[in-house]
């Protein structure tokens, strides 16, 4: 799926290009091809209790193949994106599995928006938390404003400056960049306005999840990325 497809001019209603992005998620996680891919990492994450991906190729009439399903550990950079490219084929995106409950981390959302600044066929990330236990949950982010990206890509060029690792390798934005201090205003203001004034404590666990998608989903428009989830029925649609 390729910029020339222009998902804006889809006709119906609600097909602008976030339902787009959304279908095209469901789309490939209902293909045989990547369902397998799928099969083998839930195997290697639950061997290393720790993250695997593969990529996704596509030729010219978008007919799916998988690069090599790779163990990465428990946090990891995206090692399998060095896979070489078949002759004819694209790399149009990825899946991988979190072993915590998570959202897609501030630094998968950097690597699609690089990935795709170098190669705009590269437009989604399949991310599976908790993906090798009972419950996973299923998150696409992907590609839905590419000038935006590129905006950010120009004025973040390094990851070094967005982005920090914890001690124990988890990801997240800078509060000493730009992003990063719109992340936290933006858990804060909504932590302001949604607590319960009758509540003790206003640090409840699900204020907190709700915070930080409602902050997480505003970080990555910025970078021109919208997050998707997966419904009962597998069919992914934008957060909310």
């Amino acid at each position: 799926m390729s910029e020339t497809d222009d998902p804006e001019d889809t006709e119906g209603p609600g097909k602008g290009i976030k339902q787009v992005m959304g279908d095209y998620a469901s789309g490939l996680m209902s293909d045989d091809v990547i369902k397998g891919g799928l099969a083998q990492i839930k195997t290697m994450s639950e061997n290393i209790k720790g993250e695997s991906a593969f990529t996704i190729f596509q030729d010219a009439d978008e007919n799916n193949t998988i690069g090599t399903p790779t163990p990465m550990g428990k946090y990891s950079s995206s090692g399998h994106l060095s896979d070489t490219v078949p002759q004819g084929k694209t790399i149009v995106g990825d899946v991988h599995i979190h072993m915590d409950d998570g959202l897609p981390s501030a630094m998968d959302a950097y690597e699609l928006a690089r990935e795709n600044a170098k190669n705009d066929n590269f437009e989604e990330r399949i991310v599976i938390t908790n993906g090798a236990g009972p419950g996973s949950i299923k998150y696409a982010i992907a590609v839905t404003d590419r000038d935006a990206l590129l905006n950010f890509m120009a004025a973040n060029p390094s990851a070094a400056g967005v982005i920090i690792k914890d001690a124990n390798g988890a990801t997240s934005f800078n509060d000493n960049s730009q992003i990063g201090r719109d992340y936290q205003d933006d858990v804060s203001n909504y932590k302001a306005t949604h607590s319960n004034p009758n509540s003790v404590s206003t640090d409840s666990k699900e204020l907190d999840d709700a915070a930080a998608l409602y902050a997480t989903q505003r970080a990555y428009a910025k970078m021109g990325i919208t997050m998707y989830q997966a419904d009962g029925n597998g069919n992914f649609k934008p957060t909310k």
